[in-house]
């Protein structure tokens, strides 16, 4: 659940010191009121909440305020209010789900809101807004000092009360080498620095990887040593979401300065399928939106990646969730009984619980959570709602009734079977078992 769009910025002076800058804005209370029901509904049931603060819905009116310019400006912040109306019953908050994407897909191709683009060598590109060679690094930069100031106002003035935790949640996909060169095992690995590590690795004490300094050079921020202690250790928990895999080939750009930006700063090309033709998994959605592949076997390499990375006792301490995964419909706008006849998400959901049950069971890895995307199919961003994630169907032209899916008995009898000798614990089976029984 994400709090932003009701709730809107809040003044944190008061917990930050009379120094602080933040913008103040009202609270939505008829919406905070709902929330705080909601949440005391869950609380009374034996649901527990996870809390996304920030999930990409920033209103309109503050990204078109020139005094405040969304995310390009620092020193936005509203998690106080949050923490203080809702802590009594949440005790796992997000700051931020997928600063990557809000950043890159927000300000770099434009894709979503607040659809800024100035690259017009972007396929189908008639945006002329922004700077996209600039903006997706700024806004993520951004994004990761608010998160810095939210978790010191957590840690400082309710977390040891409330006793809860707090985190971010991260995408990434896996890349592999598209052919057996070492420019494309460079290139892969660039892919993943530009995903995963530009958010990670300063919350790990570090600054943005080497790979990124190179190919953004004076395009990307840099962190005072303030901020960097800030934000160092600034993590309770991990959330990552994982849905595929693609293959990375290396590639140098020679374009102009104002046409470079994320995608052309990582000097690689991403495809589906490698030098020899093979796809790296199989096909997941419609053919005019097939950005997922079954790779379930790379989410253990991800895990790996990140174990190697940031270092096995440092992350053993860490506990992860896989916050989101799942897939899509393979076809648009099925008939209901054959969307509800899901025997492909099946196989991913299935394939992709076992590479991680086995991973955990083998390696250890200190995975405490795992989240299907989604529960029901929902509104997708630019996609609307023509890609259908849900383990129910929901009929939204008729009164938004729900039909369970072969996915979900199966997900259900999945999680009864689960005992103590399974190596995953399934956050979501109290929501489960709680909730189906009224969807039915």
């Amino acid at each position: 659940m994400s709090l932003m769009k009701p709730v809107i910025y809040q003044d944190t002076s008061q917990f930050l010191g009379s120094e602080a800058k933040w913008k103040l804005y009202l609270m939505n209370e008829r919406i905070c009121m709902l929330y705080s029901t909601f949440s005391h509904i869950n609380f009374a049931v034996g649901i527990e909440p996870f809390i996304t603060l920030y999930h990409w819905d920033l209103p309109l009116w503050l990204e078109n305020d020139v005094n405040v310019r969304g995310w390009l400006t620092k020193g936005i912040v509203y998690a106080g209010s949050c923490f203080k109306l809702f802590g009594d019953k949440v005790k796992n908050w997000a700051t931020f789900n997928e600063i990557r994407t809000m950043a890159v897909e927000g300000y770099g191709n434009g894709s979503k809101a607040p659809g800024r683009c100035s690259i017009s060598a972007l396929e189908n590109s008639k945006k002329t807004t922004g700077d996209s060679s600039t903006e997706p690094y700024i806004v993520a930069h951004n994004a990761l000092l608010a998160h810095g100031a939210a978790v010191q106002v957590y840690r400082k003035f309710f977390q040891a009360d409330q006793k809860g935790r707090i985190g971010m949640v991260v995408d990434g996909k896996w890349f592999e080498p598209f052919s057996v060169t070492r420019q494309d095992e460079d290139a892969a690995q660039r892919c993943i620095e530009f995903e995963i590590a530009w958010i990670l690795d300063p919350l790990f004490g570090m600054d943005y990887p080497d790979s990124m300094r190179k190919g953004a050079a004076n395009r990307l921020p840099k962190f005072t040593d303030e901020e960097l202690a800030i934000l160092h250790g600034s993590i309770d928990f991990i959330g990552y979401n994982y849905y595929t895999a693609y293959y990375a080939e290396h590639i140098e750009y020679d374009i102009e300065p104002s046409q470079r930006w994320h995608e052309t700063d990582r000097m690689a090309n991403t495809h589906y399928a490698n030098s020899e033709g093979n796809l790296i998994g199989e096909c997941m959605g419609p053919p005019d939106n097939d950005w997922i592949y079954n790779c379930p076997w790379a989410l253990p390499k991800m895990l790996e990646w990140l174990r190697q990375r940031y270092g096995k006792q440092q992350l053993s301490s860490i506990p992860i969730f896989i916050t989101e995964n799942g897939t899509m419909d393979d076809m648009e706008d099925m008939p209901r009984h054959v969307a509800c006849n899901d025997l492909k998400r099946i196989e991913y959901l299935k394939a992709t619980l076992q590479n991680l049950g086995a991973c955990i069971k083998e390696h250890g890895y200190n995975v405490q959570g795992y989240f299907i995307w989604s529960l029901m199919d929902n509104f997708e961003w630019n996609s609307g709602l023509r890609s259908r994630f849900g383990l129910y169907y929901v009929d939204f032209a008729n009164k938004q009734s729900r039909y369970i899916k072969r996915s979900a008995e199966w997900y259900r009898e999945f999680l009864l079977q689960n005992d103590e000798k399974n190596n995953l614990k399934l956050c979501c089976y109290q929501l489960w078992s709680k909730v189906t029984s009224k969807l039915c």
